[in-house]
């Protein structure tokens, strides 16, 4: 009896051809469904330089460092502020960023789906605790993406005037994505 590359056996043709050919499909199908599993989509980026964020817009981050990128669904060069999914299904999202110390305003991130669509649930908008450096977490989120669906995280300030993001250690601007399951 033949094998699937995962070690999933199905019966030989026997004379019954189609029958066969469903087993064959069926096999392949569920060999492919282990070796998604196997291997989920994930991405941890970053964004190693500084960015000056305008006052009262939301405003798509650059990430142009990729400390993971199991299935490439990043580009360091190309839309770097993107992560397309390679394949369908549930992923969680996560991320962060820190601003520049100004006592004004309110601080916050949103997600963006394929460019326009806020993600359900995607907001965080807060006060500016004083002064210092303000780090501002992302909502953690579990959004559907098809396959070529892409994620963009964005952050907000309104200190009156541009303020940057903190780009050193621990105050990087930060994304992390994570294929959970299937739709």
């Amino acid at each position: 009896m033949p094998d699937t590359s995962r070690g999933i056996t199905y019966p030989s043709s026997t004379g019954h051809t189609r029958i066969w050919e469903h087993f064959q499909t069926l096999a392949d199908d569920v060999d492919g469904l282990f070796a998604t599993v196997e291997s989920r989509p994930a991405a941890v980026l970053r964004s190693s330089a500084g960015q000056a964020i305008p006052n009262n817009a939301f405003t798509v981050v650059s990430l142009n460092t990729e400390d993971l990128d199991s299935h490439s669904g990043h580009s360091t060069a190309t839309n770097n502020s993107r992560y397309t999914a390679p394949i369908a299904g549930w992923y969680r999202l996560s991320g962060g960023a820190t601003f520049a110390g100004n006592a004004t305003g309110r601080r916050g991130t949103r997600w963006l789906k394929n460019g326009g669509s806020i993600v359900d649930g995607g907001d965080a908008l807060g006060s500016n605790a004083g002064a210092g450096a303000c780090a501002v977490a992302a909502a953690h989120s579990l959004v559907f993406l098809a396959a070529g669906d892409y994620i963009e995280m964005a952050v907000f300030q309104d200190s009156g005037n541009v303020l940057g993001t903190l780009s050193s250690g621990p105050n990087q601007t930060w994304v992390s994505i994570e294929w959970r399951r299937l739709a």
